[in-house]
């Protein structure tokens, strides 16, 4: 449907153009269970503007480190929570038009193994995921070799993990703050902001 004519019809994508698809873009593409630790089951219900507008600002925003056609992005994460669905399938499948490598199981040797073997450019994670990845430090500054970024979601970055896991792969963390009623992102830190001292931005993400 509307995916379908954005994944046909580069241009839409490429020059924003969405006039011709106005009726479309307002049905309710996606209800997404949310709520975390907060009271009981609900849902949000998300339309195709919704999803296809915040994809849109991601790419905007990170500029022109990534490149179409050219991304490969490995994931442990669970496909059914909306970071995961943001991260592999919008952006990567849909928008950058990537290759997607999924690892059914956050092991950090196996993890490692696919970085190397399938020239990974970009690992979306949560915090624990990259302290773990640190515990074999000495593996993982060769198996980043192609890394461009990645990103950190569902939860808290430590500064001490990301300073460390930027200075052991020479690459790009970001952190995003989002919540399924917003898309989901919110807030994501600047590429180049991360190069900077963390008492510098404290505990924010983005640029107040």
């Amino acid at each position: 449907t509307c995916w379908r004519k954005i994944i046909e019809e580069d241009n839409i994508v490429l020059g924003h153009r969405f006039s011709s698809l106005n009726t479309l873009l307002g049905v309710i593409s996606q209800i997404q269970p949310t709520g975390g630790t907060t009271g009981g089951i609900k849902a949000a219900a998300l339309t195709e503007r919704n999803l296809i507008s915040n994809m849109l600002q991601c790419r905007e925003h990170l500029g022109d480190l990534l490149k179409d056609g050219e991304e490969i992005l490995l994931s442990a994460l669970l496909p059914f929570h909306i970071y995961s669905l943001t991260v592999c399938v919008n952006i990567t499948l849909l928008s950058l038009r990537g290759t997607l490598v999924l690892i059914p199981e956050p092991d950090p040797k196996k993890i490692i193994k696919s970085l190397i073997k399938y020239r990974v450019t970009m690992l979306p994670g949560v915090n624990r995921l990259y302290e773990v990845l640190l515990d074999h430090e000495d593996l993982l500054k060769t198996a980043s070799l192609s890394l461009k970024l990645c990103f950190s979601g569902a939860g808290r970055l430590h500064p001490d993990i990301r300073r460390r896991f930027q200075e052991a792969t020479k690459t790009k963390l970001v952190e995003g703050y989002g919540l399924s009623e917003t898309s989901p992102v919110a807030t994501i830190t600047d590429p180049d902001d991360n190069v900077f001292p963390a008492n510098i931005h404290g505990n924010l993400i983005g640029r107040p």
